[in-house]
């Protein structure tokens, strides 16, 4: 039955000594060597980022091999890689290695995959393998039959309650043949400078910020409505009083029954936090604290420490407009909300930091732009060096 479920290629791959040194213990000989597979094997890839998948998210410290087992197995892998004909570069200590891993995975595949339809996906494995490549540049769509699809700034991606795809209120021919029991979840990139929305099957809004990673199901199941993000999203919940509606992330779980909110954890910073426009959410932080949030305050998590705070919603909520109002606003404030949605560091002086500003703010793709419009209003200039804004006064000349 496990046999079953596998592809014949992910299944060879799985029990080749040699992949699973590559995907344990990568070095350059294995590098070169497995990507001259992939370049020999194009059709075989996703066999190789499945197998990969399941070789990687074996935690091998969870099972250890008695050692007389570990012998046994380990001189039988080696007799049998010793018959090969082909010649090894890797020395020989390095097959015992991959014998004893190979044992650990071989034993703990047939819980992996015996327990995939009734568990959840991992969630260090999603936040931490899967994210955007710094060279991407447009919004991309990985369907649950792992079809890829490049997409436009700000395309808008609606899911019927059948599963059926339309981008921008055209019809795909792409039809889920899959359910969110069997744990096949499509992925959303939206890389820095880019916007997406999308509509899910149960009706639900969610407006995806730059540098953000959503993984959800094409059709939702009957007792549950999951989806898993690495980034910034606001959500419009549609009600559903029978399955709850959860956000996780890589700190939290957030459960609603119908509401807006805003949820910001990109993986790579310290804190993550909650912002609720309208309704009730509650808050696990996974290590037994739990809490409950109202209309105007923000939830933050940090170093595993829950907090409660009253806020202006807007503030956080903005970036769904696409436009920023400031009234009465120090540059300071200002420089504080691009950065959170640009995903930028802004240094400046105390002297520029207390001038106050209002009016509206364009939030354009590129926060050059932004601080062109800010220049041509304020006595200033600025430099952009990797993702730190350096700003100064401007010298006055005589």
């Amino acid at each position: 039955m496990i046999d079953q479920e596998l592809s014949a290629e992910t299944k060879e791959l799985i029990h080749n000594d040699q992949f699973i040194l590559w995907c344990l213990n990568p070095t350059k000989v294995l590098d070169d060597s497995w990507n001259q597979w992939k370049i020999e094997h194009p059709d075989q890839i996703d066999a190789m980022n499945n197998a990969r998948a399941i070789v990687c998210s074996v935690n091998l410290n969870v099972y250890t091999i008695p050692s007389a087992h570990s012998l046994i197995m380990e001189e039988r892998l080696q007799e049998s890689l010793n018959k090969k004909a082909r010649k090894r570069s890797i020395k020989v200590r390095m097959y015992s290695f991959a014998a004893a891993c190979a044992v650990v995975i071989l034993f703990l595949l047939g819980t992996w995959m015996l327990g995939t339809k009734d568990q959840k996906p991992d969630i260090t494995y999603l936040f931490t393998q899967v994210g955007i490549a710094k060279t991407q540049k447009e919004v991309e769509l990985i369907l649950e039959n792992h079809r890829k699809m490049l997409l436009e700034n700000r395309t808008n991606i609606q899911f019927s309650d059948s599963g059926l795809l339309l981008v921008d209120k055209k019809q795909q021919s792409i039809k889920s043949d899959n359910t969110f029991e069997n744990l096949s979840l499509n992925i959303l990139k939206v890389p820095k400078g880019r916007r997406s929305s999308l509509v899910l099957g149960d009706g639900t809004k969610i407006w995806v910020n730059s540098g953000t990673v959503v993984y959800f199901p094409s059709i939702f199941g009957k007792n549950d409505r999951t989806i898993y993000v690495n980034g910034e999203i606001f959500l419009e919940v549609t009600k559903d009083a029978d399955r709850p509606f959860k956000v996780k992330t890589s700190k939290m779980d957030v459960r609603v029954l119908g509401t807006s909110f805003n949820v910001n954890a990109y993986n790579d910073n310290s804190k993550e936090s909650v912002v609720l426009c309208k309704g009730s959410v509650d808050v696990n932080n996974r290590s037994g604290k739990k809490d409950k949030i109202r209309p105007q305050e923000m939830l933050t998590i940090e170093n595993n420490q829950m907090s409660k705070t009253i806020v202006n919603t807007y503030n956080y909520t903005f970036w769904v407009d696409e436009t920023f109002i400031v009234e009465g606003k120090s540059l300071d404030e200002v420089f504080q909300q691009l950065s959170r949605y640009y995903r930028v560091k802004f240094e400046c002086s105390d002297d520029v930091k207390k001038q106050v500003c209002s009016g509206k703010l364009i939030l354009f793709d590129d926060v050059k732009s932004v601080m062109k419009t800010l220049t041509g209003s304020f006595p200033i200039t600025f430099s952009l060096s990797n993702d730190t804004i350096i700003i100064s006064n401007k010298k006055k000349f005589n």
